[in-house]
């Protein structure tokens, strides 16, 4: 397999179709379609999540008709402080890493301890 390609068809590798972002719709439009499309991501044998930021999920989304799916929330601060359940914080979208050209995204994943 190639090297990952990001288009205007989402983001693939050798044809398989690795994760997509849907930007500048009306929240009523991600909403519906944020679903339709997790599902069909699923049906392919992957988990999908539903990415945010604070404020679309304060102010514009219906986070109960979200609540099949990870919440992925964006938030440039020293801590998380959005209320409600996520699953995983982006924390910086200005990172300088060895080796990356660009600036990058930063982001923690929140899961259960295996300690119990």
């Amino acid at each position: 397999m190639g090297k990952p390609q990001a288009g205007k068809g989402g983001i693939r590798q050798g044809g398989a179709l690795l994760g997509m972002a849907v930007e500048m719709a009306p929240p009523s439009l991600i909403q519906g379609e944020a679903g339709g499309l997790a599902r069909v991501v699923e049906q392919g044998g992957c988990s999908a999540g539903i990415y945010m930021n604070r404020q679309q999920g304060y102010y514009q989304y219906d986070l109960s008709r979200l609540a099949d799916w990870s919440l992925w929330v964006a938030d440039y601060n020293d801590y998380p402080d959005f209320y409600y359940a996520f699953d995983m914080w982006q924390y910086s979208d200005s990172a300088a890493l060895d080796g990356v050209p660009t600036q990058a995204d930063l982001n923690f994943l929140f899961v259960p301890s295996p300690r119990g």
